[in-house]
């Protein structure tokens, strides 16, 4: 079976749609939609903001309500609902690389170049957020978060609440330009929604016995 994504600014399933192209298409084809407004009321996306300066689209609810929606609303939630409908089908998606030129998007919504460095850990903690993605994992070249690392009071943290580990990060327990960074971004999937944050060996992630599991509270 043959499969062919449609991905939508509205809202799916349009079987309107669908079933004509699978006429067209013939047998042997699967077709696999995934809607930006796909998660959204009809009231919510009337909420929207509706900015006459901005480029403004209409597009469909799945029951054929025409509404009207922002080009600068809409894109961002059409790159995260492609990322996460991927993601779930069990593909593995390449995103969020620390490479290519650091953007933003000024007062007017324009795209300007920006004299930073893109931080790969924090942006995949958001967008793991973002997809309601249930675990995040970092992969290092260590199996633990260590405590007082390099020292006779070394100590592996096997387990940790985001309170504990946030009172180490400001202790200074971690290092900058190392792992202070990941143990943030670890610390912001948690505080956006997600169940646990792993930061482990890349050669240990099958083995659970490995990793810092990072929670909201501690299991009790």
């Amino acid at each position: 079976m043959k499969k062919i994504g449609n991905l939508r600014i509205g809202q799916t399933p349009r079987p309107d749609l669908t079933e004509g192209l699978l006429d067209i298409l013939g047998p042997g084809y699967e077709i696999i939609e995934a809607g930006g407004l796909d998660d959204l009321t009809l009231e919510q996306v009337n909420e929207s903001d509706l900015n006459p300066e901005d480029y403004i689209l209409v597009t469909k609810m799945r029951e054929g309500t025409d509404v009207k929606i922002t080009k600068k609303f809409i894109i961002p939630r059409m790159q995260e609902k492609l990322v996460e409908r991927l993601a779930r089908e069990g593909t593995i998606v390449v995103a969020t690389g620390g490479g290519g030129v650091p953007v933003y998007r000024d007062a007017e919504g324009r795209i300007r170049p920006s004299e930073a460095v893109i931080d790969k850990d924090l942006a995949s903690a958001l967008l793991g957020a973002r997809i309601g993605a249930d675990e995040f994992y970092i992969l290092t070249d260590v199996p633990f978060v260590y405590i007082n690392y390099g020292s006779p009071q070394q100590e592996i943290k096997e387990f940790l609440n985001y309170k504990d580990t946030h009172s180490y990060l400001e202790q200074g327990m971690f290092g900058e330009g190392d792992m202070a960074p990941k143990v943030r971004a670890a610390l912001q999937f948690i505080k956006k929604g997600g169940e646990k944050s792993v930061i482990t060996e890349a050669f240990k992630l099958e083995d659970r016995s490995y990793g810092t599991k990072i929670t909201m509270e501690y299991d009790a």
